[in-house]
């Protein structure tokens, strides 16, 4: 039993993606720069080929509760970023879900086992976009998706012989397109050998041919998937949707019943849509309705039923379509946000307050107190990347300049009569010596006013301090970071120690500086 925890709390090596100036994020500021520098100049579509896939006899319908035929299917975006986040969010893809009873609520216990109300095992997976972070190359995928996934999927396996492989389709994302789409086309796209083992998930199969896909539906709906990032469309995707719905006379018609889902949200935070956002030029581009703006109010024509769909946005929030809320419901059409893949927490608590959501989650009351006990954390900061360095060097740049009166030499000039280097050794050991040069007016700009009426020290001692206080915190961060995972599952006991050991060390410190000044 020992064994068997101490080997599971070796899988999950990698903890959240440290966002506040990390090393993987430094890494990958060449790659990010180049996007933002060339991506218009890139088209990694250019190659592509596509196909519609047919979903729509090949698959067996499922029947609810209440007896009425259904398709599943299931959605993730903005995941491949804590180990353990995504390995939970994997075992939810791959199993059939019971509740305890057929009316749903919010924070209802979902099993594994038989009960109530079975949530079934979608047909197929996809996934929206975003899918490692910071950038969704070929070893990142590796470490925060491939792995997470095929560990789920083993697991599973081990529980509930014959698990059956589904197919996964998905779209790319801005992160995935740091790579120029290198790492998604290995993890999504259909290889010309199925034994080429590079990027395979054990419990999926891919069928997808290219970065966006267009899949038929039982009871007549099509799903269409946009790479459309950035509201970049390429002609060859504009035609390939196009050719999807044409009549039995040749002209393009807009399907009736439709399921969009795009790298970004139609509607995000409460807020109508701004009029020349990147979105609306996706959706004229294939001449569909774009009403989600102010002027449409959510309305769409009764002869339709849509739904749109999207991450980039890390939490669940659902507009118009069926439910409670206030401000427009439409009965045919719906916006959904699905970004809990198992990326960071965006605030739900958010709103601008133009449209009110019919479902969020988490709540805004349990989003606003997750926020608020994260940013008064301290130890985030520490953990987040090397930000604090940052303002440690900002902070040790103030001193000199409140300190230090004329240059760097009086440092070394003398403590407690001890000359270390005598001013004839200084570059610029009289004003004549150096009229109208650079470090003159340098030392000029810097120089104090009426010097020798200023009761005036040495400050080794206290530059001395600084960086051995430098030191220590930076030592200190470093060992929280090695016991992260420790501090994580710590009991509030043994956080408590972590917290009084840190303390008393920089306590010493502090007693240790103000003992030096007393002394001198």
């Amino acid at each position: 039993m020992n064994r068997k925890r101490k080997s599971t709390k070796r899988r999950f090596v990698n903890g959240p993606v440290k966002w506040l100036l990390g090393r993987q994020l430094i890494s990958g500021l060449k790659w990010i720069a180049v996007y933002a520098f060339y991506g218009e100049k890139i088209h990694p579509r250019d190659w592509m080929r596509n196909e519609v896939i047919d979903f729509s006899g090949k698959v067996k319908i499922k029947h609810d509760q209440d007896g009425k035929e259904c398709f599943w299917f299931d959605y993730i975006a903005d995941s491949g970023d804590d180990d353990c986040a995504v390995y939970n969010i994997a075992l939810l893809c791959m199993s059939d879900l019971w509740l305890d009873n057929g009316d749903v609520r919010n924070g209802d216990p979902v099993h594994f086992t038989d009960g109530q109300c079975k949530l079934p095992r979608g047909e197929f997976l996809f996934v929206g976009g975003d899918t490692a972070y910071h950038i969704a190359d070929y070893s990142t995928l590796v470490e925060r998706f491939q792995k997470p996934f095929n560990w789920a999927f083993q697991d599973l396996s081990k529980r509930f012989a014959g698990m059956e492989k589904k197919t996964i389709f998905a779209i790319p994302g801005n992160h995935d397109y740091y790579d120029a789409l290198d790492g998604f086309n290995r993890q999504f796209c259909q290889p010309a050998d199925d034994d080429c083992g590079q990027l395979a998930l054990d419990g999926f199969e891919r069928k997808q041919q290219a970065s966006y896909v267009a899949i038929k539906l039982p009871f007549d709906w099509m799903f269409w998937g946009l790479d459309a990032q950035g509201g970049e469309m390429d002609f060859r995707q504009k035609r390939f949707f196009q050719s999807t719905c044409k009549n039995i006379k040749g002209e393009v018609e807009t399907p009736k019943k439709l399921i969009v889902a795009t790298p970004e949200p139609t509607t995000k935070f409460g807020q109508w849509i701004k009029d020349g956002e990147a979105i609306i030029h996706s959706f004229s581009e294939l001449s569909l309705p774009a009403n989600f703006r102010y002027a449409d109010q959510g309305r769409l024509d009764d002869k339709f039923c849509r739904l749109d769909i999207s991450g980039d946005i890390h939490h669940y929030a659902r507009y118009w379509g069926e439910g409670a809320g206030k401000g427009p419901r439409q009965n045919n059409y719906a916006s959904v946000i699905s970004g809990g893949g198992g990326a960071f927490l965006h605030a739900s608590h958010t709103d601008v307050g133009e449209i009110t959501a019919n479902q969020i989650y988490p709540s805004r009351r349990d989003s606003h107190n997750i926020m608020i006990k994260q940013l008064f954390n301290p130890v985030n900061i520490w953990q987040g990347g090397y930000v604090w360095l940052a303002g440690a060097v900002i902070s040790l740049v103030l001193y000199f300049a409140a300190t230090i009166p004329d240059s760097t030499w009086s440092i070394f000039s003398a403590v407690k009569e001890v000359t270390f280097i005598d001013n004839a050794s200084r570059p610029c050991p009289t004003a004549e010596f150096c009229y109208e040069t650079i470090l003159q007016r340098i030392q000029g700009a810097l120089a104090i006013e009426n010097l020798d009426a200023i009761q005036y020290d040495p400050h080794f001692l206290d530059f001395i301090f600084s960086l051995g206080l430098l030191l220590l915190l930076v030592s200190s961060i470093l060992r929280l970071q090695d016991n992260k995972f420790e501090i994580i599952r710590a009991s509030a006991r043994k956080w408590k120690r972590y917290k009084t050991r840190f303390l008393g060390i920089f306590s010493a410190v502090v007693f240790l500086k103000f003992l030096v000044i007393l002394c001198t």
